[in-house]
């Protein structure tokens, strides 16, 4: 009879597995829909935050011609080859790869861990959250044009600067510490951010030194990635890689007997007219672990935890899936 009952268990186990996997085909194929219909609105100037990026691009660049190599490489993100649209596809062939023993188990342990970031992509290729995610690299093009260009879904300048003081001159500040344009390096407080390939023409073109990553978190102004839209436009890893770099910094600014400010230990208030997944979205952020109201560390990928778990591996159920 035990016998008899672990055999009727484990057929339960793997007709629920199967279940899973056919959620989880069916919500890839749900994505890819979203991507190409996002491309072909991309294509064909039906994104509005796209449409702006452009257009801020050649008017600053006509404005202020030394800016041009960089508005161009700014005004990428408005296009389907742009950093912001490739890094939805490739996470898209990441999580889209059920082939037993690829990498793509080490990011995705379970077929749950795979159902949550579909999740997540099926916000972030959204048309309308995709336009607000792009605000930043428009709102960058607006401040670089010192006020005649106005700023989209955010207060303006001029009214942060009223709200929260000067603050720091941080080039791009809205673009920093996102995962689309750059990466943290160096350890511990001497983290600094680094632009990746062309953007390194911020730090060149606009100055500003090396931004510590201790300095700017007590000092980050609103953007849409961090304040509203790094849940959907963060992939596993980026989300943890963000957690583990921010417990080191603040155990070496620990040990030396310094304040460590977190950048997300609280929400920069600045949104403006974003749409109403985007308003969805920023009810529902993750918040940093050293936040007063986080009891948890939100932001760690349940993958972390599940790829301990054996007995919650998918490798028969997704092996069936080639």
């Amino acid at each position: 009879m035990v016998v008899l009952l672990l055999l009727i268990l484990s057929g339960c186990g793997e007709q629920e597995q199967e279940r899973e996997l056919e959620r989880v085909v069916v919500g890839i194929t749900a994505v890819k829909s979203e991507l190409q219909n996002l491309e072909r609105a991309l294509d064909s100037d039906q994104v509005r935050n796209a449409v702006l990026l452009k257009q801020y691009a050649i008017l600053l660049s006509d404005a202020r011609p030394v800016l041009y190599e960089l508005t161009s490489v700014i005004a990428q993100d408005a296009t389907s080859s742009g950093p912001l649209f490739q890094g939805l596809q490739s996470r898209l062939e990441t999580v889209s790869d059920l082939q037993e023993g690829s990498l793509s188990f080490s990011e995705f342990p379970t077929l749950q861990d795979r159902m949550q970031e579909l999740h997540a992509l099926r916000q972030a290729t959204s048309i309308a959250m995709f336009s607000d995610a792009l605000s930043d690299p428009v709102n960058v093009l607006a401040d670089l044009s010192g006020g005649s260009l106005a700023r989209v879904n955010a207060i303006s300048a001029a009214a942060e600067q009223a709200a929260v003081g000067s603050g720091s001159n941080i080039p791009a500040q809205q673009m920093v510490g996102n995962p689309s344009y750059g990466q943290w390096s160096g350890s511990g407080g001497n983290s600094f951010w680094v632009w990746y390939g062309q953007y390194a023409l911020i730090s060149r073109l606009l100055g500003g030194g090396r931004t510590y990553y201790g300095d700017w978190g007590g000092r980050r102004r609103y953007s849409y990635y961090h304040d509203v839209g790094r849940r959907s436009y963060s992939s596993p890893r980026n989300k943890v890689s963000q957690s583990v770099r921010e417990r080191a910094v603040k155990k070496d600014f620990r040990s030396q007997g310094k304040r460590f400010t977190s950048p997300y230990a609280r929400t920069r208030a600045g949104a403006s007219g974003l749409s109403r997944a985007s308003t969805a979205q920023s009810k529902a952020v993750f918040t940093s672990p050293y936040s007063k109201n986080s009891s948890s560390n939100k932001y760690k990928s349940s993958y972390q935890s599940s790829a301990r778990n054996s007995s919650s591996r998918t490798t028969r159920g997704i092996s069936r899936g080639k």
